[in-house]
């Protein structure tokens, strides 16, 4: 299908569509107004007979039984009897049934003399007879099909108004009901009206309006095909070949479409490739043949631009050197870094292990524990022997990250034990600050274990609380782990993550420094006389591990009210390779992971 019906056909399908559509609305509300008009005028009808019925009741009726006048149905023999106000409804009725317009009064108690011509004849006339017996004041309207013609059925009910009407047929001895009371349902009012000439012509105009519709939409559409074919398919296909031809070779080819519009521009963008590819292409003959025009360069200047070029040959080339000189270096000393980091991190942690322990051991001695001074120094040598241990730890753990050399060790584990794990080497921090701790673990987390390295996820853990704790002087620290699920692109199905936040009542933090806890050796509180020790590392090396376990922490706080810190990690890492049994890591009594033991069915820890 080429361009030209691309553009068209949409344009033909949306015309006819709304031809149709025009139609059946043009349809639609000429058969409602059809509808409408004709029960108005059924029910001007039936208020005018009503209206005469009521009339001669209450007056013409009255005089003539005042002046002795026989009244009876049977009153076309004798000129002297006045006909009864339902004798007068049904003549006038007769007589006004031109166009099969029909006008009938009906009753389920009809007169004897009456029964054949307004006796209920029909299961519709029953079932209009019982509407309007539950329903007196709504009248019964039904479009219905006689004789092939479309009609309309308008009911209204006839009922007791005049104590004269109610008195006359209790009365009457051929009545074939004698309890009549005001309000009761005497009869039905039925109006005919044939709708169906009227919808015809209705129908006719509909479609009279559609033709118009219809050849508008034609006209159009030869309006924009004559637009279309000059103003786009013309020039786009004389751009067709003239591009063919440059194909070919022929750059004399042109193009004669002259607009400022989209193709007009476009086409001068051609005659200017054109004019481009000729001089190119006369530069190059020139060239191979060793011949150059005066437009091109002269000997002088084509000299002058083979120098420059040389030029900057050589200064790529010279700087290109420098960088990967710099770069050997700059690996060199990379290289010389992680060495010293782990010489010199052996040589710290021999020592200060030493020192912890005969510290330890002199604090068991009697000697020392009978002098509290004593007892005391020891204390402190061993707290000051944990703290630069600590410190020389972090250093080498960041140093092996962004080496490249930590290793991540995936295993199976509970986090309810991690987390009490955690909890025991801060009890006694707890209790000398008088703190409550509550934890709040998801139950799914209770029975599902979690694959990701449990030595990392307690150090960060380890970290996040202890950093509460020591910012925190009354109050109390909260411990929640939740699980959410996530769409996984990746696989089909979703991915769970563990959301672990430690929130404090503690200091808090401003929102411009959080972005700066987890710079290296970063405190918000750099003064001599600081209150919490430490170099600012430990939030450095947890933000490093959350990374490896493929994660991240989040912080909220606000001065004054505290802070929660939440690391967010995947419940399961994308390299944990199920093993050959079913293993978990197990905790030691002083709160790190050390081993592995065989888990229950039931995951129970």
């Amino acid at each position: 299908m080429n361009l030209f019906w691309r553009l068209l056909l949409p344009i033909l399908l949306f015309g006819l569509l709304v031809s149709v559509m025009a139609n059946r609305l043009i349809i639609s509300v000429a058969t409602e107004q059809v509808q409408n008009t004709s029960i108005d005028n059924a029910k001007i009808v039936s208020n005018l007979l009503t209206q005469l019925r009521a009339y001669y009741t209450a007056n013409v009726i009255k005089d003539v039984q005042s002046q002795g006048l026989e009244i009876s149905h049977d009153h076309r023999a004798d000129k002297h009897v006045v006909p009864l106000p339902a004798t007068m409804v049904h003549d006038i009725s007769h007589s006004l049934n031109i166009e099969h317009v029909n006008i009938r009064l009906y009753s389920a108690y009809p007169f004897p003399w009456r029964r054949q011509l307004s006796g209920i004849h029909s299961e519709t006339e029953l079932q209009t007879w019982q509407q309007l017996e539950a329903s007196p004041d709504k009248a019964r309207i039904q479009f219905t099909r006689q004789n092939g013609q479309r009609m309309l059925q308008y009911s209204v009910a006839d009922l007791m108004r005049s104590e004269t009407c109610v008195n006359c047929h209790n009365n009457h001895p051929d009545s074939t009901k004698i309890d009549w009371q005001l309000g009761d349902l005497r009869g039905v009012l039925e109006i005919s009206i044939p709708i169906e000439k009227a919808l015809q012509s209705a129908y006719r105009e509909a479609n009279r309006a559609s033709a118009i519709i219809a050849a508008a939409l034609l006209l159009l559409v030869f309006l924009l095909h004559r637009i279309i074919y000059r103003k786009l398919l013309n020039p786009l296909r004389e751009l067709q070949q003239a591009s063919s031809q440059l194909k070919n070779g022929d750059l004399a080819a042109t193009v004669n479409y002259q607009g400022n519009d989209e193709i007009g521009r476009l086409a001068q963008d051609y005659q200017a490739l054109g004019v481009y590819l000729t001089t190119i292409r006369d530069g190059v003959t020139a060239l191979g043949r060793g011949q150059l025009n005066a437009d091109l360069a002269s000997p002088a200047e084509q000299d002058e631009i083979i120098k420059n070029i040389n030029q900057a040959r050589r200064e790529l080339a010279l700087k290109d050197t420098k960088i990967k000189q710099r770069t050997s270096q700059l690996h060199q000393l990379n290289a010389y870094k992680r060495d010293f980091t782990a010489n010199i991190s052996h040589e710290f942690r021999s020592p200060l292990n030493s020192i912890t322990l005969l510290t330890k051991k002199l604090a068991c001695d009697p000697r020392i524990t009978q002098t509290p001074k004593l007892l005391t120094y020891c204390q402190t040598i061993t707290s000051a022997a944990d703290r630069l241990l600590a410190i020389v730890n972090n250093i080498l753990d960041i140093a092996k990250i962004d080496a490249g050399d930590m290793e991540v060790k995936c295993s199976e584990f509970y986090i309810e034990e991690l987390i009490s794990n955690v909890i025991v080497p801060c009890e006694q921090a707890l209790l000398a600050k008088k703190l409550d701790i509550n934890i709040d673990i998801s139950a799914k987390l209770l029975s599902e274990p979690v694959h990701s390295d449990p030595f990392k996820l307690f150090q960060i853990v380890n970290n996040l609380l202890t950093n509460a704790i020591n910012f925190t002087d009354a109050g109390k620290i909260t411990v929640k782990v939740t699980q959410e699920c996530r769409p996984d692109d990746s696989q089909a199905g979703a991915k769970s993550f563990i959301h672990l936040s430690v929130q404090d009542t503690g200091i808090g933090m401003a929102v411009e420094d959080v972005n700066q806890i987890f710079q290296d050796f970063t405190q918000l509180d750099a003064s001599v006389n600081r209150k919490v020790e430490g170099v600012g590392l430990g939030l450095a090396v947890c933000n490093r591990m959350a990374t490896l376990l493929e994660g991240y922490i989040t912080v909220a706080s606000e001065p004054g009210k505290g802070s929660c810190f939440t690391l967010i990690i995947p419940q399961k890492l994308s390299i944990f390779t199920q093993p050959a049994e079913n293993n978990l890591v197990s905790f030691d009594t002083k709160g790190g992971p050390v081993s592995v033991r065989k888990a229950n069915s039931g995951g129970s820890k």
